[in-house]
């Protein structure tokens, strides 16, 4: 029961802190949004040709060559999948978080986890009001308000979200793993385009609403471990 009311007051906090760094900083956020929706609206265009010059095509029907790509990119996709990642991640991190008795580890796997939650719950519910079908669905681009087909929810990128948010999150947690965690994360972005589920401009929309809920989260551990500390 204590450490019920410890993870729930640790949780609580956070999306405390999440809140009053939003509403201190608003301005920000709202500058970050128009420069995402720019780089969109300026993408939108060219999307289908950059779709194409960015993919790297199989060499020959029947050839192991190449096939490696769609393997790795395979793989590199899973690091958005927020159940195959990051519940795993939470299932793994808090234990042990729990068993060594660290509170601060607890607030690290939970501020990113949270990251991640939030920025996959706000993905689905953008993207059946938006409807824009997936480059593999093959049919014409386009919007399909409130569609709740799989094919229709391109934009934005759900995996790309997830992974920036996870990303920026523990970056701003733990500088020195900015560059391997963005590395990842961009890789995971790449993969949904190789893998002809996302258009360049989804990529873009993810990565603006993963690192809004990673800053969001980030910025909320680091508010409490200074709280704690003085």
């Amino acid at each position: 029961m204590k450490l019920l009311k410890q993870l729930g007051r640790i949780v609580v906090e956070l999306h405390r802190d999440a809140w009053t760094h939003f509403k201190r900083n608003g301005k920000w956020f709202l500058l970050g949004l128009i420069v995402v929706l720019a780089a969109v609206a300026l993408i939108l265009p060219h999307d289908k040709v950059w779709l194409e010059e960015l993919q790297v095509a199989e060499r020959k029907a029947g050839s192991a060559e190449f096939t490696y790509l769609h393997s790795l990119a395979q793989q590199l996709s899973k690091w958005g999948d927020f159940f195959k990642i990051n519940l795993i991640l939470l299932g793994i991190g808090l234990p042990l978080a729990v068993i060594l008795k660290s509170v601060r580890w607890q607030r690290i796997v939970l501020a990113v986890f949270f990251a991640a939650l939030w920025g996959g719950i706000t993905v689905n519910i953008f993207r059946p009001g938006i409807g824009r079908p997936r480059p593999s669905t093959g049919v014409e681009d386009g919007i399909n308000p409130f569609s709740l087909e799989h094919g229709y929810h391109s934009f934005p990128s759900g995996h790309t979200t997830t992974a920036f948010a996870t990303a920026t999150s523990f970056a701003i947690i733990c500088p020195p793993a900015t560059i391997p965690v963005y590395l990842l994360a961009g890789s995971a972005g790449w993969s949904r385009m190789q893998l002809n589920r996302h258009h360049p401009a989804d990529i873009v929309g993810g990565i603006g609403l993963g690192a809004f809920w990673g800053v969001l989260f980030g910025a909320a551990y680091r508010k409490e471990q200074k709280a704690k500390a003085s």
